[in-house]
């Protein structure tokens, strides 16, 4: 195999445009699912699933270095190099339940703190 190398502007321009998608595709949902709560809390935890890759390779064309695994380390990493709140992706990630809440809030008002906390990273993503 031959090994393949990226540019890290390559990278970042991946990372916003995953990011952005997601964005699109939970303001879209929002819209469609706003009277279900439960199918709500589903979307975020699987929009959160879908973005650990992308929060990883940010992290990692920021800082230089390979950042953990572990997920909180990950998030409060974006917190630190990105000066975004990690409050909202946090909540999602420690949430095991499946009530249509997130922490102590319901899906349905928590959904503006994590669509917030996102556009906040995408806009910094987009000036690296």
């Amino acid at each position: 195999f031959r090994r393949v190398l990226f540019r890290s502007e390559d990278i970042r321009r991946e990372c916003e445009y995953q990011i952005k998608g997601k964005l699109l595709t939970l303001r879209q949902a929002y819209l469609e699912q706003a009277l279900r709560p439960k199918a709500l809390e589903r979307l975020i935890k699987t929009a959160m699933r879908a973005l650990f890759p992308v929060f990883r390779s940010v992290l990692r064309i920021k800082s230089e270095k390979v950042p953990s695994l572990d997920k909180a380390e990950i998030l409060c990493g974006l917190s630190e190099e990105f000066g975004i709140d990690a409050g909202p992706f946090l909540e999602v990630l420690r949430d095991d339940r499946a009530d249509g809440r997130i922490g102590a809030h319901s899906a349905e008002l928590f959904i503006d703190a994590f669509v917030t906390q996102l556009e906040r990273l995408s806009e910094s993503i987009d000036k690296m």
